[in-house]
């Protein structure tokens, strides 16, 4: 699920809408107010060089400005849990494969575009990874001979909760969700079902899409055929509340265990209990694989740290 997790937010990232409100919403530099975003195009990553290694975690936008030239966006979303300490070299190499394929495009080219280079990262533990180049140069030698290259680092987890709200856009409404606890999730929802409602058709079925895939389920088929009100929304919050209430009652196996070690149950409730522990574990899987931390599946299962980490 979480494959499926990773392919809808790159879907996401191929609407121009979204990467529209992730620049004007987070990037405050002056060339942003430039870009024609009427005009911007997805780059066919596919006639990079061989040596590219294509992937569901990135994005390239030709980005045309209202000078005349133009710049491009190169948006790699970073799903994975543990931080990347070679990122800066990571990102460096795709920039350069880039610049070999525009050069190849266009032998005659005197000069490259700028490539404005951005780490989306939505993992839950901090982003340590340096994002300039030469600070992985050690020992250093004088500047001039080192590379000067630096990413843009956006890290959902340094995102105020009250900033977000502030926003009132798409992308905020995305990171308040990848940001929430289970406990958060449905009055989440609600939030940013007004949200949703500003959203181009196609865009809002594909966002919604993507938040049925983040509870571990696929989207109803009916999506398609509903009209764009609060009723998608209301069903996604429905069916979580359903799914804390299932969370709630398998949590009573504290209680039998409890039981079991006085001696008050017989031994024919050591069935039961075995199958209200592998529905535990069950659901330990799932909310594992949604990328929740450890310790807070801990808290709702009450299985043991060690027990989720081998499940």
């Amino acid at each position: 699920m979480q494959q499926s997790h990773d392919r809808g937010y790159r879907a996401l990232f191929s609407n121009v809408e979204l990467v529209q409100q992730l620049l004007e919403s987070f990037v405050h530099e002056s060339w942003v107010k430039d870009i024609d975003f009427t005009q911007a195009s997805l780059f066919n990553t596919s006639v990079i060089s061989p040596a590219y290694q294509k992937t569901e975690s990135d994005v390239i936008w030709r980005l045309p400005l209202k000078t005349g030239s133009e710049l491009y966006l190169f948006l790699l979303l970073e799903f994975q849990s543990s931080v990347d300490q070679f990122m800066a070299f990571r990102m460096l190499q795709y920039i350069i494969q880039l610049y070999h394929s525009l050069k190849k495009q266009n032998p005659k080219l005197t000069t490259l575009p700028p490539v404005f280079p951005v780490v989306l990262y939505n993992g839950e533990q901090p982003w340590t990874a340096p994002v300039q180049f030469a600070d992985l140069i050690q020992p250093p030698i004088p500047g001039s001979y080192i590379p000067r290259f630096e990413y843009f680092k956006l890290a959902e987890n340094e995102c105020k909760r009250e900033d977000l709200l502030r926003l009132q856009n798409l992308i905020s409404a995305l990171f308040l969700i990848e940001t929430s606890t289970v406990e958060e999730y449905p009055s989440t929802i609600e939030q940013i079902v007004d949200i949703l409602e500003t959203v181009q058709p196609v865009l809002y079925r594909e966002v919604v899409r993507w938040l049925w895939h983040t509870i571990g389920q696929e989207a109803p088929p009916e999506l398609d055929r509903l009209p764009l009100t609060k009723e998608v929304p209301t069903m996604l919050a429905a069916e979580l509340q359903r799914e804390r209430e299932a969370i709630r009652q398998k949590g009573k196996l504290e209680g039998i265990s409890e039981g079991l070690q006085k001696g008050k149950l017989e031994g024919k409730l050591e069935g039961k209990l075995e199958g209200i522990l592998e529905g535990k574990k069950e659901t330990a899987r799932k909310l594992k694989a949604r990328g929740m931390s450890l310790q807070d599946i801990s808290d709702i299962t009450g299985l043991s740290i060690e027990l989720i980490q081998s499940l």
